[in-house]
């Protein structure tokens, strides 16, 4: 993995495999190393973590500080699916309180999602800055 992170290759890889593009019985043989780029290595920069242990043996990373401050750094990451999420919260606070129609729910849930994304911050100065630049104008 360290070799891919300073391999000389496309600035900009692609996120993720390409399941057209590979069977899965080859996918089954991939390690994570395949997985990383030089593009992987500004993770590490981006979440602060020292990188000095990179020029180590992997066998010495364990005893190493560098190491262990971006591992504890790593395992204090919380992952999330925010759409996800949101997706779930907007469906429980609207599901069946206002209507029982299927069709006008998903009708609702496309106005709510929209309105969200106008209004980020459903806050009264907010929405007075948006009456007074015009910006909530439905035109």
């Amino acid at each position: 993995m360290v070799t891919a992170l300073s391999k000389v290759g496309d600035d900009d890889p692609p996120k993720r495999v390409k399941l057209k593009e590979i069977s899965l019985s080859a996918l089954g043989n991939k390690s994570v190393a395949d997985f990383v780029t030089k593009n992987s290595k500004s993770l590490l920069t981006k979440l602060r973590m020292p990188q000095g242990f990179l020029q180590l043996p992997a066998l010495q990373w364990a005893e190493n500080h560098d190491y262990q401050m971006a591992a504890a750094i790593a395992r204090s990451v919380t992952v999330i699916n925010d759409h996800a999420e949101r997706g779930v919260a907007l469906i429980q606070q609207f599901s069946g309180s206002l209507t029982k129609n299927k069709e006008q729910l998903q009708f609702l849930l496309q106005v709510v999602a929209e309105n969200r994304k106008r209004v980020p911050q459903a806050l009264k100065r907010a929405l007075i800055e948006q009456s007074e630049t015009g910006a909530c104008d439905p035109k």
